[in-house]
């Protein structure tokens, strides 16, 4: 039924198969699978500089750390609440 749908400049209502973005976006273009132009560049621009937190390892262990022991100070003063880790 949405296919029938008309949006500004008469194009057939569609969303892309990745995100949300449809044919209200008048610029929006979508390719091959139905996936638009902004999925495509960020898979294809932004993605591969991405580390998922890779060489970050050192900084999270250290942020685990300090939570553990501010968690351990208010167990010590009968604060929070004890939760085994």
């Amino acid at each position: 039924m949405a296919e029938k749908m008309l949006v500004p400049g008469n194009r057939k209502y569609k969303i892309c198969t990745n995100c949300v973005m449809d044919t209200t976006d008048e610029g929006i273009a979508f390719g091959p699978g139905g996936v638009c132009m902004r999925c495509r560049e960020y898979g294809e621009r932004i993605e591969p500089g991405r580390s998922h937190g890779r060489g970050h390892e050192k900084e999270l262990a250290g942020m685990v750390r300090r939570i553990r022991e501010s968690r351990e100070g208010r167990l010590r003063q009968g604060g929070g609440h004890h939760v085994r880790p």
